[in-house]
């Protein structure tokens, strides 16, 4: 006998957390979990057998479950009877191996931190909405937008694409005059409104200036969706009311930051006209990069088929992985 390997700790810890027995078999019966105070050693694959039966409470994987050496009055011993006793009450056994362990078998598996959310299960590890607003805050943030600007061939960039670069001037540079050059026309589908009033209500918040807020137009359209309602209040219901309420109130409950685009496409292109880089995940600290395999396996106790496809995957990967 022999302490189990740094794979077999492994194994066992994959296998409990997606509770899957057959990952359990790649564990040796060589290998030896050396038991402790009054409890008696045992085989490193039974307690990963009796593990999953307890947190399935199934006592038929009790079957696969040997004792180690002969019977030990004393001590508390791992059986076929005791592991039938465990599951029948249920638990939960907690392993767990090192961020450097778990980052190298995923690796040796194929599995890349930057492209892991290509499985479908989780989010990318760095999120580019966050590297855009970092970007807004950026000291030479109006340099950047200047340069992207005039970056393309012309030397004018797609509306939608500047509109987005003037809100980020804007919002930086408390420059009502860049939301003012956002065309008139151009609607914001997120805020269901036009993106440059939407630019002007926000920078009044901000700045807690309700001049402003009378650049911001009283439409025919608002005039219609209110016409039912008393005068006054149909005036109290604008885009520009409600902007001089936000920009004088004494209980400021909002601080808007530049508008990032829900076209991940968009999104990284304005990135690429900032000159801003999306840094890599694999240059993230081990520590994080462990946190998002993590996160992924508890992702996969999910019965969507996505999920479903992703586990085999990872199973199968496990299966035919060649480590000592």
């Amino acid at each position: 006998m022999r302490p189990p390997t740094v794979a077999e700790s492994f194994y066992r810890y994959v296998a409990q957390e997606l509770e899957e027995p057959s990952i359990c078999d790649k564990i040796s019966w060589t290998a030896e979990s050396p038991g402790g105070f009054f409890s008696a050693a045992s085989y490193e694959r039974s307690e990963c057998y009796t593990g999953i039966a307890e947190a399935r409470r199934d006592p038929w994987l009790c079957l696969k479950v040997r004792r180690l050496g002969s019977v030990r009055v004393w001590e508390d011993q791992l059986t076929p009877w005791s592991c039938f006793r465990r599951a029948r009450i249920g638990g939960h056994i907690v392993t767990g191996v090192s961020d450097a362990t778990l980052i190298f078998y995923f690796t040796a598996m194929g599995y890349d931190v930057d492209t892991l959310h290509l499985e479908g299960v989780t989010p990318p590890v760095i999120d580019a909405r966050d590297v855009y607003r970092a970007a807004g805050v950026a000291p030479d943030v109006a340099r950047k937008v200047a340069t992207a600007r005039n970056t393309t061939p012309g030397g004018s960039v797609d509306a939608e694409d500047d509109a987005y670069l003037l809100d980020l001037l804007a919002m930086a540079e408390k420059d009502p005059g860049a939301c003012m050059q956002i065309p008139d026309e151009l609607v914001l589908r997120m805020q269901r409104q036009r993106f440059r009033d939407w630019c002007l209500f926000k920078l009044a918040t901000n700045t807690h200036d309700a001049s402003i807020c009378q650049r911001i137009p009283v439409r025919p359209d608002e005039i219609e969706r209110y016409n039912g309602l008393a005068p006054r209040t149909a005036a109290q219901m604008t885009t520009q009311a409600q902007c001089e309420r936000q920009a004088t109130t004494p209980y400021p409950s909002a601080r808007y930051a530049a508008e990032v685009p829900a076209d991940e496409l968009r999104l990284r292109r304005l990135l690429g006209l900032l000159g801003v880089e999306i840094p890599k995940g694999r240059d993230l600290p081990a520590q994080r990069i462990a946190q998002a395999y993590q996160l992924y396996l508890n992702e996969l106790d999910s019965l969507d088929s996505k999920h479903v496809a992703a586990r085999q995957r990872f199973i199968d990967r496990v299966q035919r992985l060649d480590a000592r």
